[in-house]
Parts: C-alpha cells; sequence; structure tokens
C-alpha cells in the first residue's frame, strides 16, 4: 500500500501539494473500507491515515534536499533512514 500511495502522489504533484499542505496534522483516514484501513470511531486502525503521514514526511524530507533511502530513492523499501 505504501508504494501505490508513493506512486499516486510521485505521478500527481498537486495531490502531493495538497498532502504536504497538511504540515504536522494527524491525518484520520475516513473512506470506504475495512477499519483496518480507516478511521471508524475508537475501533479503526487508520493504516491509510498512517501511511499518508509517512508519504508526507518523505514527501517533505525530499523537497528538504535529503535523499530517502527506501522511500522515494533507491533502497531497501522501509522509508526510514534518511540522509543528506
Amino acid at each position: 500500500m505504501a508504494e501505490l500511495l508513493r506512486a499516486k502522489f510521485t505521478q500527481h504533484p498537486k495531490l502531493a501539494e495538497v498532502l504536504m499542505g497538511t504540515g504536522a496534522a494527524r491525518i484520520h483516514y475516513s473512506g470506504l473500507g475495512s477499519p483496518y484501513w480507516l478511521t471508524s470511531g475508537s475501533t479503526g486502525r487508520n493504516w491509510t491515515g498512517r501511511l499518508l503521514e509517512l508519504i508526507r514526511a518523505e514527501l517533505l524530507a525530499r523537497r528538504a534536499g535529503y535523499e530517502s533511502v527506501g522511500g522515494f530513492g533507491a533502497g531497501d523499501g522501509d522509508g526510514a533512514r534518511l540522509h543528506a
């Protein structure tokens, strides 16, 4: 799912700008789907929202001049480590 979201925001820069425009706000995804992927009162796990926050952090780091290892750059796929 993270790779799909990365592709979406790479292919649609205007959407990436909207996502980055949310700043550091917590994202609560409430679209259609299972409670695993969305916020549903106190029962949803909100994994889509969490992944959107991760993608946003990667986009902001990239804009700041950091190359993401495993995120938007080449690497091992975990998107967790950044270097300048």
